[in-house]
C-alpha cells in the first residue's frame, strides 16, 4: 500500500491541529518546519508565534528545513513526532549526528531529504543510518504549488536500482496526473500539501482520490 501523507506548513499550532483535524483519515501528517535561514520562509515555531511544545495531532512526522537541525534531535523528540527528516544541503553534520543520536531515536524513523541535485554519493554514504529516503520533486524547496520535476523520476529509478529494499517517500508537485508515474518508480509514500488542501473538494475527499489513485 501507498501511503498519503498530507503536508501541512504550520504558522501556529492552532493551524497545525485544524488542517489535521480535515484529514482525520490520514495515517500520518508532515509538518514542514523553516527557520528562514536554510529556506526563506519562517513557520511555528521560529516566526515568533510559538514555543516548542508537544503537539497533540496523533502520528506526525517533521520535515525539517531547518540548517543544522541534526544537532537538536532531543527538541524534535520532544515534539512528539515519530518520524524525522533531516534535509542533506542543510546539515554538514548529519553523519556524525545519526551516529551520536542513534541510540536516542529508538521508535523514531529517521528519514533524509533528498534535493533534485543532490549528488547520490552523498545519498549513498547516508542510507545505513536512515529509515527512508525522501525525494523533493521541487526545484525550490519550502514552497508549496510548485509544479513536479519530472527529472525526480529518473533519480528515484537510479536509487531503486541500487537500494530495491529501503522505503522512499516523494515530497513536492504531487499531482493526480503524476501518481501513476510515482507507482512506476517504486514509492511507497507520497506527501501532498497543495494537492489535499488547495484542490477543488474538501480536504478529506482529495485525500481518498489521491489514495485510490496510488492504490488501484
Amino acid at each position: 500500500m501507498i501511503e498519503i501523507i498530507p503536508a501541512i506548513m504550520p504558522q501556529t499550532i492552532e493551524e497545525a491541529i485544524e488542517k489535521a483535524g480535515l484529514v482525520p483519515e490520514a495515517l500520518s501528517v508532515q509538518l514542514d518546519l523553516m527557520d528562514g535561514v536554510y529556506v526563506p520562509e519562517a513557520t511555528f515555531p521560529y516566526n515568533g508565534n510559538e514555543k516548542m511544545t508537544p503537539l497533540d495531532i496523533g502520528m506526525f512526522e517533521l520535515d525539517l528545513m531547518i540548517k543544522n537541525a541534526s544537532a537538536r534531535v532531543p527538541e524534535w523528540l520532544g515534539l512528539g513526532a515519530t518520524r524525522l527528516i533531516f534535509h542533506i544541503e542543510a546539515d554538514p553534520d548529519l553523519l556524525d549526528n545519526f551516529q551520536k543520536y542513534g541510540e536516542g531515536l529508538v521508535g523514531v524513523e529517521r528519514g533524509i531529504a533528498v534535493g533534485i541535485n543532490t549528488p547520490m554519493e552523498k545519498v549513498d554514504e547516508l542510507v545505513p543510518y536512515v529509515d527512508f529516503v525522501q525525494f523533493m520533486g521541487i526545484e525550490k524547496i519550502g514552497y508549496q504549488g510548485q509544479l513536479f520535476a519530472d527529472k525526480v523520476i529518473e533519480k528515484i529509478q537510479e536509487f531503486r536500482e541500487i537500494h530495491p529494499d529501503i522505503v522512499v517517500s516523494v515530497d513536492g508537485g504531487v499531482l493526480k496526473e503524476n501518481i501513476q508515474k510515482l507507482k512506476d518508480a517504486g514509492v511507497n509514500r507520497i506527501v501532498a500539501g497543495s494537492a489535499i488542501f488547495a484542490g477543488e473538494g474538501e480536504p478529506g475527499e482529495n485525500l481518498e482520490e489521491l489514495e485510490n489513485l496510488a492504490n488501484d
